[in-house]
Order: C-alpha cells, then structure tokens, then sequence
C-alpha cells in the first residue's frame, strides 16, 4: 500500500441518503432522474423529466445534490454512472441508483472515477443476481472496497482523468475508458480507516 492510501468500504466514506415520498406532496413540481436518464456514452445525465407529486412513479425517493455520484444497480454491467450536475440539486433520483455523496475528506469526482473502474465493476458484477433484470442491492454496493489515496492525491488523480476525458469524441471515449479502468485498477494493499458518515435519512 502507497504511504497514506487506506482500503475502505464504499458504505464507510459516503453519507446516509434523504429518503421522500412526493405524492404526499401531489401538487409540488419536482425533477425527476430515471435509469434512462443516464448516457452510457457520456456518462452524463442527459435528460430529466418535470413530474407533480401525484404523478410521482413509485421508485421516485431518492433527494440529490449537486455533486452527488449515481451508480444504477439495475444491470450494472452497462456502467450507468453520472454526477449530478447543478441544474439537477435538489432533484429526485429513482431507487435503482446508488447515490454516493463523499464524507471524510473524499472527493466526490474520485468516486465518480472509481465506478468506472474494474476496481469496483469486476467485483459488483459477480454479485448481480435476476435474469431478465439482473441487478445488485445498495448493500452489495455499500460492501465494496475503494481504495482511497490522500486529498491532495485524489485532487491529482481527478486532474489526470479529467484531462483525459475533456474533449474527446464517443470513439476515443470508449477506449480511454479501457485506460481508466486499468488505471484504476492498478492500486494496492490493505489499512484501517473511518467507519460511516451520517447524514439525511437513511435511503
């Protein structure tokens, strides 16, 4: 293990999740981000949707902020990954993402990074269960390890992967992808660190 790296759990280092229910508001407006909502190309959220409380779809629970990560569970292997951009604070997410807001100093792009690695797809993969739907659990989620450098290092390694991707067309994306996830996937060995974070309502 690298001087300052810890091997944690991804449960450990990001925050407990605000849960609601909008039709208990049925005429409050809300911005609703679905599992289609996400580019598997550019790894974005690309489209939302406007929906009144009393129309909310019954996976509608999950309160965002801006900067959160989402994972979708629901057939994990087409790495719908996105962070959630400004427009979208405050939005509602489906419950078939994962949503990672960092805690104890980690950097939300890093585990934006991080998803997209064969560090953690490899792993959750082996664990999805369902045929027609294959999907894995927020704990499968929570279970897995990360591999977790200093600040400053987390600030460097987002840099480096944030050059990498600026700019470059679909094609060129899908193999620097390739890059990244053997990038990432190249970390060490084992040490302790902090245990949870709270915050909100647990999702």
């Amino acid at each position: 293990m690298r001087e300052g790296w810890k091997e944690l759990k991804v449960g450990d280092v990001v925050e407990k999740i605000e849960t609601i229910d909008p039709k208990k508001s049925p005429k409050a407006e809300f911005s609703y981000i679905d599992v289609s909502s996400v580019s598997r190309k550019f790894l974005k959220v690309t489209e939302s949707s406007k929906v009144m409380g009393r129309d909310a779809p019954s996976r509608a629970r999950r309160v965002v902020k801006s900067g959160d990560v989402i994972f979708a569970t629901i057939r994990p292997g087409l790495k719908r990954v996105a962070e959630v951009p400004q427009d979208l604070d405050g939005a509602v997410c489906s419950t078939g993402f994962f949503v990672a807001r960092g805690c104890h100093g980690i950097n939300g792009r890093f585990l934006f990074y991080w998803f997209l690695s064969d560090g953690f797809s490899l792993p959750i993969l082996r664990l999805q269960r369902g045929a027609a739907y294959p999907a894995v659990s927020d704990s499968d989620v929570r279970r897995q390890t990360v591999l977790v450098p200093p600040p400053p290092e987390q600030k460097r390694i987002v840099a480096i992967l944030d050059e990498v991707f600026e700019g470059i067309d679909t094609v060129v994306a899908n193999t620097e992808k390739k890059v990244l996830r053997r990038f990432m996937w190249i970390w060490p060995d084992r040490a302790g660190g902090p245990r949870g974070c709270q915050s909100g309502r647990s999702s």
